[in-house]
């Protein structure tokens, strides 16, 4: 079977049922799937965080040791935030300003890039058609080929591949999803911490960050393409 996606491929995601999902969730009835629904949503929020603190705390470590080439840093990182330059330029600019280079063709960032792809795919909703033949009128959007990179990760089962027309949910609130979303975010975390160099400052963003989290010398991918 080929990996392209059908032509006219799209997918639905009712408002109504997002809305439901906080409600579920604000009285405390969430089930198990819509809880790795929103891991894979909270774990492109881990990695935003991450930037934003890192970037406050270099202001904070140069505010107190007078440290210029930190200084420096902070004021770079805070120009390309105030121009709104994306999430992913960002963490490459933070590679790049402790002196690591960055390949943007490796798997880890292709992997963030997807899931970043995928979170804007669910929080910013925008229909291209409305099908009204059911129950219920389903929203259409288009994929853009986020289903062929998710099966490329071994997240979207073949017979789902088959249907011109998934629910968002039918793909996304699997264990196996939410903990690829996790993995991903953890190793984008990962990978700025091992550029900062040793002092309070690194020691700080790893055990805030990545301790707590994952145990240290864990292979984060072991095993997850034969599950």
């Amino acid at each position: 079977m080929s990996m392209e996606e059908p032509r006219g491929r799209a997918t639905y995601l009712r408002g109504d049922h997002v809305y439901e999902v906080a409600r579920r969730f604000w009285l405390g009835r969430s089930s198990k799937e819509e809880q790795q629904f929103a891991s894979v949503l909270l774990s492109t929020m881990a990695v935003e965080s991450f930037v934003n603190d890192l970037v406050m705390s270099l202001w904070h470590a140069a505010d107190g040791t007078h440290d210029r080439q930190l200084l420096s840093r902070f004021e770079i990182l805070s120009e390309l935030d105030s121009r709104h330059l994306s999430l992913l330029a960002r963490i490459k600019v933070i590679h790049l300003l402790f002196g690591q280079s960055y390949d943007e063709e490796c798997d880890d960032h292709v992997r963030l890039k997807l899931l970043f792809d995928i979170r804007n795919q669910l929080a910013h909703l925008r229909p291209h058609s409305i099908e009204s033949g059911g129950e219920k009128p389903r929203i259409l959007t288009k994929t853009k080929g986020l289903l062929t990179d998710l099966k490329r990760e071994g997240l979207v089962e073949k017979d789902l591949m088959q249907d011109p027309i998934l629910d968002w949910y039918d793909v996304i609130q699997k264990e196996r999803c939410a903990r690829w979303a996790f993995l991903v975010a953890t190793t984008a975390i990962r990978s700025m911490c091992n550029v900062l160099p040793d002092g309070a400052l690194a020691t700080y963003f790893k055990e805030t960050y990545l301790l707590r989290a994952v145990p240290p010398g864990i292979d984060l991918f072991e095993g997850l393409e034969n599950e």
